[in-house]
């Protein structure tokens, strides 16, 4: 086995690799995609909710019935505040594998292009090797002008 065909070999596994940093790459957006979609439905639903407890506030409201609304407010900006932690980390995630990607692409196409330099680098030695042979055949029964071949002699 050539090196070249070796170092095909490590290509191979080099765009495995890259293929399944592009697949993690894509799951974590996905993830970090539904994590801001939940952030910004709570978000919405917060306004929603506060716009009601103005409105009812405004016409007037029990005290309990109050006291219940800023309660479920309260949890409400929470679990915001929580899903913005779970927002950030997806980020932070997401960048991590976003820079492995990109990092075994660069490697992939690195060796791709060293893999391609080698193969030309092969391809030229291979043909000096054939014009070597080719002139080394033709020195071998080359005769200069006035001269006899060998073991025709008279």
């Amino acid at each position: 086995m050539s090196a070249v065909d070796k170092l095909d070999k490590v290509v191979t596994v080099a765009r495995a690799d890259q293929a399944g940093a592009a697949r993690n790459l894509q799951e974590q957006q996905a993830h970090h995609s539904r994590n801001n979609d939940q952030l910004n439905q709570l978000q919405r639903f917060a306004e929603e909710y506060e716009q009601q407890l103005r409105d009812m506030s405004a016409s007037g409201m029990a005290a309990a019935q109050l006291q219940d609304y800023r309660q479920f407010l309260s949890n409400l900006n929470d679990a915001i505040r929580l899903q913005l932690s779970t927002v950030a980390e997806s980020t932070e995630k997401l960048q991590q594998q976003r820079d492995d990607w990109m990092q075994k692409s660069l490697q992939t196409s690195t060796l791709e292009d060293f893999v391609a330099r080698r193969r030309i680098v092969a391809k030229d030695h291979a043909e000096r090797l054939e014009q070597h042979a080719v002139d080394e055949r033709f020195n071998a029964g080359f005769v200069p002008p006035g001269q006899e071949p060998p073991g025709t002699g008279t």
